[in-house]
């Protein structure tokens, strides 16, 4: 994707300038599909780096809703000269946006469009939404590499996606399961029901930590279940983009399951580019599970005095153990297997 960056990002260096006229100026990249066009481009007034992007043979629906954050927006254009009629969208970088994320997050969606390689052009443009709802969220989050807390938190999300596929279920299903990084109440919603997943590196003790009053509250999403990963530092294990690299082979080549997986990796607020960053090596030691039920302590919306809204607090998880509970029996209950 590096050689992508230079492209996109030369391209922007040609365009960029004083110019008294008022319009789009681009420069054609260089695609592997057909019935897509990708142009780099800056408008006038304003001097502001974006992509084009021409899809063929596609629509934008009422139902959609076109993706904007601090770091960039999405508007709808003109035809932009091509020789098919195509609808047009404009990925714009916001006046505070760091440009070389800009150019990051450009190259990622060109090599995901790009991905879609059925050629329907309605297909490409719901890669291009996914992709960049992706995206949107990771902006949320911060953009900035992600703290040693929250570093933990997704290799254990990891280990428990592959536990999952160990105990037969497939992987894209799974994928789909993992909502988590799309900032749902719990982490995983399989069949009826819901996974919360806590992970620590303590090897003592196994304090976690609960962000809000819908996180272990069973009225909406039942059975509930707590998952506590426990993890170990060892130069044996693997690093956070080792295990990333090692779930997407677990997709045997199915491109539409690691797209997707791509796509929860990077709104947990993962990046590639910050690969350098995460040097820890983690190893799964032990995972204990426990059901959600009057005898587990949490706060829900339900039991706390009225006027409280909002509430955070931490549980340690040694004292809710039930070390008969397997993951098969958690599976079934859940009603898939």
């Amino acid at each position: 994707m590096a050689q992508l960056i230079d492209e996109v990002a030369a391209a922007w260096r040609a365009l960029s300038g004083e110019s008294l006229d008022v319009g789009w100026k681009s420069i054609r990249i260089s695609t592997r599909s057909p019935s897509l066009l990708f142009m780099a481009a800056r408008y006038f007034p304003g001097n502001l780096e974006a992509l084009l992007v021409g899809f063929e043979n596609a629509t934008l629906l009422p139902s959609h809703k076109l993706p904007a954050c601090s770091g960039f927006s999405v508007t709808c254009v003109e035809n932009q000269n091509s020789e098919k009629p195509r609808l047009w969208l404009a990925l714009c970088r916001q006046q505070t946006a760091n440009s070389e994320l800009f150019a990051t997050l450009v190259a990622d969606v060109i090599t995901a469009v790009q991905g879609e390689t059925s050629g329907k052009g309605v297909k490409q443009l719901s890669a291009f939404f996914d992709r960049l709802f992706a995206w949107q969220e990771f902006m949320r989050k911060g953009a900035t590499p992600l703290s040693s807390e929250a570093e933990v938190g997704l290799v254990g999300e990891l280990c428990f996606l592959e536990t999952l596929l160990s105990e037969g279920i497939d992987s894209l299903n799974a994928t789909l399961a993992w909502v988590g990084p799309l900032d749902a109440p719990q982490d995983f919603v399989l069949g009826t029901g819901a996974i919360e997943i806590k992970s620590t590196i303590a090897q003592v003790g196994f304090l976690a930590k609960f962000g809000s009053l819908e996180q272990l509250d069973d009225t909406v999403l039942s059975p509930l279940y707590v998952a506590g990963q426990r993890l170990a530092l060892s130069e044996l294990g693997l690093s956070l983009p080792e295990w990333i690299e090692k779930l997407k082979l677990k997709f045997d080549g199915d491109q539409f399951g690691i797209e997707l997986f791509s796509q929860r990796v990077l709104a947990a607020g993962y990046l590639p580019a910050h690969l350098d960053h995460y040097r820890r090596r983690f190893m799964k030691k032990e995972m204990t599970l426990a059901k959600v039920d009057a005898n587990f302590p949490r706060l829900v919306p339900g039991t706390v005095p009225q006027g409280i809204r909002k509430a955070s607090y931490e549980v340690d998880l040694t004292h809710t153990e039930q070390s008969d509970l397997t993951m098969t029996d958690v599976l079934k209950n859940l009603g898939v297997s």
